[in-house]
């Protein structure tokens, strides 16, 4: 029975995820023009959660249709040539760092990470054995979980800064579902791209 609650809710989750993306384009947006991309780290309160989160969309935009360059080598590529992509980047770091990597577009995203702690309590009972009484303990368990608020995905244009394409995931993510909403979030790219 436990087993069949947690599917439903993690289909309601799922569902809900689907729902909640929105995407944008810019309708100068083609793909076969901005085609070879490049991930940057995504910007938000936890600079490793960023790296993983790049590293995680890379499979999702491929599957969108773009062609992305190798995030280590881009790193390496910008420190050779002393290029920081940390903080605000103006449209002429972004024209910089499109002519370095040899990519139509950039693609950057930003998060907002936290910890929700919560407790609850465990009533542990013991069967009863042959003199001995039954017994009952109570402990407080805290568990921690991942959450994600306010996914957001943007594709910008080298040349001239334009955000080409922006999707939306405004609602709180578990950790364990964002793969998921990349997806989810990948569909909603394709969707655009292909509408006129």
């Amino acid at each position: 029975m436990r087993k069949f609650i947690f599917v439903v809710v993690a289909a309601i989750l799922l569902a809900c995820c689907a729902v909640s993306v929105k995407t944008m384009k810019n309708s100068s947006f083609d793909i076969e023009k901005y085609k070879k991309v490049a991930v940057v780290d995504f910007q938000g309160n936890n600079k490793e959660a960023g790296n993983t989160l790049a590293e995680m969309f890379v499979p999702h935009l491929m599957e969108t249709g773009f062609d992305v360059i190798e995030r280590s080598g881009m790193d390496k590529l910008l420190k050779e040539q002393k290029v920081s992509l940390s903080g605000a980047l103006d449209s002429d770091t972004v024209h910089k760092i499109g002519k370095i990597l040899g990519v139509d577009a950039l693609v950057f995203g930003n998060f907002h990470y936290t910890k929700k702690e919560s407790k609850s309590t465990v009533v542990v009972s013991r069967k009863p054995r042959w003199f001995v009484p039954r017994r009952t303990a109570a402990y407080t368990k805290m568990t921690s979980q991942e959450i994600l608020t306010g996914i957001t995905v943007r594709v910008v244009d080298v040349e001239t800064g334009k955000v080409l394409l922006s999707s939306t995931f405004p609602e709180e993510i578990n950790g364990e579902e964002i793969d998921v909403c990349f997806e989810d979030i990948s569909k909603s790219m394709t969707e655009a791209i292909k509408s006129k």
